[in-house]
C-alpha cells in the first residue's frame, strides 16, 4: 500500500475480517489474521525487508492469539533496547542481572518515558522482565472500569529480540473476566499478581486451558490500576524458562512503578 499510513492497513484488514465473519457459518467458518507494519514518515532506512519482518511479526502474534485478528507492528514509540546478556539464566534470574535491568528500567522510565502513556511504560516493564527470566513472550491486557471484558493491547516475543512491541488493533481477542477467576480476583483489587502451570492439577482449568490453546507452560501476570482502568501484564513461560514464579514479586513491583505517575496540581 504504497503513500498509505498504518491506519488505512488496519482499516483494509478489519474490513476483510468483518465481511469474512459476517458470511460464515457453523459448519463453514471462514477468517483471517492480518499482521500490518508501515515505514516511519519521512525516514527512507528502513528496507523492504525490513518492513516485511516487521508486518510478518505482527502476522504471528495474531495467529498466536488465535487468528481472526488484526496485529501491528508500532510505529515511532521508542527506539529498540539492546538485548540485556545474562548469565546463567536458564537458572532462572540472577539477582544481580535482575538489579542491574530494574535500575536501567527505572532510568528509562523517569527519562525517556516520564511523559509517555502508560502502555508504553508497560511494554517496557514487561520486555525487560521477559527477557531477565527467560520468558518466551509477554501481553498486555487492560479492563475499564464499566467492563466485564478483558482486551489484548499489545504483545511481544522475547524469543526474537529485534522484534519491537506488537499493537493489537481491531479485532483484538477479548476475554470475559469472570471465566478466570484466578485473574478477575487481582484485577477486582485493582494490584498483585498471579502464577499459574500448565502441569498443575491443582490450578484454575481455565487459566490451564488458556496455556494449553496458547502452548506455553506457565502464565505470570501483574495487575496495576487506575481510577479508570486496570492494566494486566502477563509473562507466558515456555519449556526454556526456568523457575518463573521468582519473578512475581519484582513484576508486581515493577508493574506499579510503569503507571504514568500522577502530576501535582499547579
Amino acid at each position: 500500500m504504497e503513500d498509505r499510513e498504518l491506519i488505512a492497513a488496519l482499516k483494509l484488514g478489519t474490513e476483510a475480517l468483518n465481511e469474512l465473519q459476517a458470511k460464515a457459518t457453523a459448519h463453514a467458518p471462514v477468517s483471517i489474521s492480518c499482521g500490518a507494519a508501515s515505514t516511519p514518515s519521512g525516514d527512507p532506512r528502513q528496507s523492504a525487508s525490513e518492513l516485511l519482518r516487521d508486518a510478518d511479526a505482527a502476522l504471528y502474534v495474531a495467529k498466536r492469539l488465535g487468528g481472526g485478528r488484526v496485529c501491528s507492528a508500532g510505529e515511532g514509540r521508542g527506539s529498540r533496547q539492546a538485548e540485556l546478556h545474562l548469565e546463567d539464566s536458564r537458572r532462572g534470574p540472577r539477582v544481580e542481572s535482575l538489579a542491574s535491568a530494574t535500575d536501567s528500567l527505572i532510568a528509562v522510565l523517569d527519562s525517556r518515558l516520564a511523559d509517555a502513556p502508560a502502555l508504553d511504560r508497560l511494554e517496557e516493564v514487561a520486555r525487560v522482565y521477559a527477557q531477565v527470566g527467560d520468558f518466551a513472550c509477554w501481553f498486555i491486557s487492560r479492563i475499564t472500569a464499566d467492563s466485564e471484558r478483558l482486551v489484548d493491547l499489545s504483545a511481544g516475543d522475547n524469543r526474537d529480540h529485534d522484534a519491537g512491541p506488537i499493537r493489537v488493533t481491531s479485532g483484538g481477542k477479548t476475554y470475559t473476566l469472570a471465566d478466570f477467576p484466578v485473574t478477575e480476583r487481582v484485577v477486582r483489587a485493582g494490584a498483585g499478581s498471579f502464577f499459574v502451570e500448565r502441569d498443575n492439577e491443582q490450578a484454575d482449568s481455565a487459566e490451564r486451558e488458556l496455556l494449553v490453546e496458547l502452548d506455553f507452560e506457565s502464565v505470570l501476570g501483574a495487575m496495576a490500576a487506575t481510577p479508570d482502568e486496570v492494566y494486566v501484564v502477563e509473562l507466558y513461560g515456555d519449556g526454556n524458562t526456568s523457575t518463573p514464579w521468582k519473578m512475581a514479586a519484582p513484576l508486581r513491583m515493577a508493574v506499579q512503578a510503569g503507571l504514568p505517575p500522577l502530576r501535582p496540581v499547579r
